[in-house]
C-alpha cells in the first residue's frame, strides 16, 4: 500500500541551506558532473542531497516495454540534482553527510531502499523517507525509483516482453551504484539493500537474481517476501492479465504481438489505475507483479530463472546475512476496506477466493473443503461481519504477510550459511506511519508503521527525549545500520542503546527483557536469530504452520 498518497496535502521545507553561503556540493559521476544541495536535518545535522539523478534513459517510446538502458552522458554542463522529478520514474536520490575530501577517511556502507505499492504505486520522495534518522550512523542512503503497474511488469512472453522491467530498473540502479557511489563517500563493496511490503520482496527476489551477483552484500525485507502470493505470478496469469487490461482500453487484440502494439501507441495516462479483474473478494489482490522467465522470444538477460521457492531448494540465491519480519498487525491498513459496501458479503461469499489471493493455493490443493475450515479456524462459528472485525485483522495478516514470512525462514535457513534474522515489530507508537496517514486508533501495528522508526516524513510528529518512541527509533536504526556495517545486528562495541534488544543466536534461546526465554521454532535452525518475543505459541492452519508472537516489542525497545 502506498502511504504517500496520504501525505500528497501536505508541503515540507526539504532544504535549508547552510547559512554560511558555501556553493553547493558538485560531484564527477560517469555521466558528468551533478550538483545538489546541502541540507540541515530535524536533528540540526548537515548533510548532503543529490535528487533526482538519472540511472537509466527515459523509458519512453520504443523502451517503453523493454529493460532498462543506460543513461546517456549529459552536455551543457553540471546537472542540477536539486529536484525529485516526475517526468519519467528512472531516477534516484543520494543523501551522505560526507563527500570524499579530508573529513572522509574511510568510505561509509551504502544502505539503498526500495519502496512498497503492491507494485503499482508509490516513489522514493522525501515527504516519506527522509534520511534525517538513517544519516546520524555515517552511511550513505540511496532511494530509487522504478517502473510500476503496466509500465514495470508487463508480461507478453511470445512479444518478445518477459515481465519485470521494474525489477530490472532495480538492478540498472545498483548497477548505478556500483560504478558511481564511491564519488559520494559510499562503500561499493558494503551495499544493503532494504525494502518494505513489495520493496521487502523485490530484495528477497534480488537474492535469487543471476542479474544481481555483487551487487550487494546484505537485504533486509520488511513485511514482504518473494514467497508471499501477492509477490509473485505465474507468467501465464500475468498474460491474462495484460488481455483483460487491453480489453479495458480499447485493446481488442487476440495476440500477444497485437497487444503490445496497441499498448505502445496508448499514451502512458492509459495504464494509471487500470485493473483487470472486477472486485469479487473486497480484498485487493495483486494483478501485476514480478514472475520468472523461461523460454521467452526475448534477448534480454533473464531477471528470475525460475519459481522463487524452486530456486531456494535448489541452493539457486546469493547467501548473505538477512533480515526478516512482519509487524503484528499489518492488516490494520487496510481496515478502511471493511468500511466498503457489501465488504463481509463478498468476503465470506467468496472466502475460497481470499484464500486464494492470500495464499497463492487453490482451496482444492489444501483437500476438501480447506478454505471452510480456515475460516472456522479463525472466526470459528461467526458469519464474518463488523462483529468479527478483529477476527478479520488476524486472518487476514496471517495469511498476506506472516505465512510468506515464515516460509521464508524456514526454508531459507535450511540452507543457507548466513546470518538470518526474524523479527516481530509490536511497539505500537506513535511514529506509526500508518495508523498516523489514516487515523486508525485500534491498537497493533499496522503495515508499513515501522517505517517511522526508520525515516522521517511529513507527518512524523515531534517526540521527546527519553521518549519510548525515541528510544524505539535510536534502537531500529542503530540495529538496522550496524547490519549494513557489518552483517551483524550487534556491535562489536558495547552500546546502552541495544543490549535489551539484542538478538541472540536460536537453537539456544531468545532473549526478552534481558531474560532467556524457550522458542519452539529454533529447534534445529542453524543461523536462525529472532528478536522482540515474550511467548510463542503455534497456530495449526492448513496450508501452513503460523507463528505469532504474543508479547510487547516495549518490552524490548523500552527504557533498560
Amino acid at each position: 500500500m502506498d502511504l504517500a498518497i496520504f501525505l500528497v496535502p501536505v508541503t515540507i521545507l526539504v532544504a535549508v541551506t547552510a547559512q554560511d553561503e558555501e556553493p553547493p556540493p558538485v560531484v564527477q559521476i560517469e555521466q558528468g558532473a551533478v550538483k545538489g544541495l546541502k541540507i540541515v536535518s530535524i536533528r540540526q545535522q548537515e548533510y548532503y542531497a543529490f535528487l533526482g539523478i538519472p540511472y537509466a534513459k527515459s523509458p519512453e517510446g520504443y523502451l517503453r516495454f523493454k529493460a532498462p538502458v543506460p543513461p546517456e552522458p549529459w552536455t551543457g554542463g553540471v546537472y542540477d540534482a536539486n529536484d525529485e522529478r516526475s517526468e519519467n520514474c528512472l531516477f534516484l536520490s543520494i543523501f551522505s553527510n560526507k563527500l570524499p575530501g579530508p573529513n572522509l577517511t574511510e568510505l561509509m556502507p551504502v544502505i539503498v531502499w526500495i519502496h512498497g505499492g503492491n507494485f503499482v504505486t508509490g516513489s522514493n520522495t522525501m515527504v516519506m523517507f527522509g534520511p534525517d534518522h538513517l544519516l546520524t550512523q555515517n552511511v550513505v542512503l540511496v532511494t530509487i525509483n522504478y517502473r510500476l503497474g503496466v509500465l514495470g511488469f508487463l508480461c507478453l512472453p511470445k512479444a518478445g516482453i518477459p515481465g519485470n522491467n521494474g525489477m530490472k530498473d532495480q538492478v540498472m540502479a545498483l548497477k548505478w551504484v556500483k560504478k558511481n557511489i564511491a564519488n559520494f563517500g559510499g562503500d561499493p563493496n558494503r551495499v544493503t539493500i532494504f525494502g518494505q511490503s513489495a520493496g521487502g520482496a523485490s530484495v528477497h527476489l534480488h537474492m535469487m537474481s543471476p542479474m544481481t551477483a555483487g551487487l550487494f552484500h546484505r537485504a533486509i525485507s520488511q513485511s514482504g517476501t518473494a514467497l508471499a502470493s501477492w509477490a509473485f505470478g505465474e507468467p501465464e496469469y500475468l498474460t491474462e492479465v495484460a488481455f483483460k487490461i487491453g480489453s479495458k482500453i480499447g485493446c481488442n487484440a487476440t495476440e500477444e504481438k497485437a497487444l503490445l502494439q496497441c499498448f505502445i501507441e496508448k499514451p502512458g495516462r492509459a495504464f494509471v489505475n487500470i485493473t483487470a479483474f472486477e472486485d469479487e473478494t473486497g480484498v485487493p489482490a495483486n494483478e501485476l507483479k514480478p514472475t520468472w522467465e523461461n523460454g521467452q522470444a526475448s534477448q534480454e538477460e533473464v531477471f528470475l530463472p525460475g519459481r522463487p521457492s524452486e530456486l531456494i531448494a535448489a541452493y539457486k540465491f546469493h547467501i548473505v546475512p538477512f533480515i526478516t519480519g512482519t509487524n503484528s498487525k499489518e492488516a490494520l491498513t487496510f481496515l478502511a476496506l471493511t468500511k466498503t459496501p457489501n465488504f463481509w458479503e463478498k468476503f465470506d461469499k467468496n472466502f475460497d477466493k481470499v484464500v486464494e489471493i492470500t495464499t497463492g493455493k487453490e482451496t482444492t490443493n489444501g483437500g476438501a473443503g480447506a478454505a471452510d475450515k480456515i475460516k472456522a479456524f479463525y472466526f470459528k462459528d461467526k458469519k464474518p461481519s463488523p462483529e468479527t472485525e478483529d477476527n478479520f485483522l488476524d486472518c487476514y495478516t496471517d495469511l498476506s504477510f506472516f505465512m510468506g514470512a515464515n516460509r521464508v525462514v524456514r526454508e531459507l535457513s535450511a540452507v543457507s550459511t548466513a546470518p538470518i534474522y526474524y523479527y516481530y515489530f509490536e511497539f505500537d507508537g506513535e511514529l506509526g506511519v500508518a495508523k498516523r496517514a489514516v487515523k486508525i486508533t485500534k491498537p497493533g501495528v499496522a503495515h508499513a508503521d515501522e517505517l517511522g522508526y526508520l525515516f522521517n516524513t511529513a507527518i512524523s510528529p515531534e517526540i521527546q527525549d527519553g521518549s519510548l518512541e525515541q528510544i524505539a527509533l535510536k534502537r531500529m536504526v542503530k540495529m538496522w545500520t550496524n547490519f549494513a556495517k557489518t552483517g551483524l545486528v550487534e556491535h562489536p562495541v558495547d552500546d546502552s542503546l541495544l543490549p535489551p534488544a539484542r538478538w541472540a543466536p536460536l537453537g539456544g534461546t531468545a532473549i526478552a527483557n534481558g531474560s532467556p526465554i524457550s522458542c519452539p521454532i529454533c529447534s534445529n535452525i542453524p543461523n536462525f536469530y529472532f528478536i522482540i518475543i515474550t511467548d510463542i505459541s503455534h497456530l495449526s492452519g492448513y496450508f501452513v504452520l503460523i507463528l505469532r508472537g504474543r508479547g510487547s516489542v516495549s518490552a524490548a525497545v523500552g527504557p533498560d
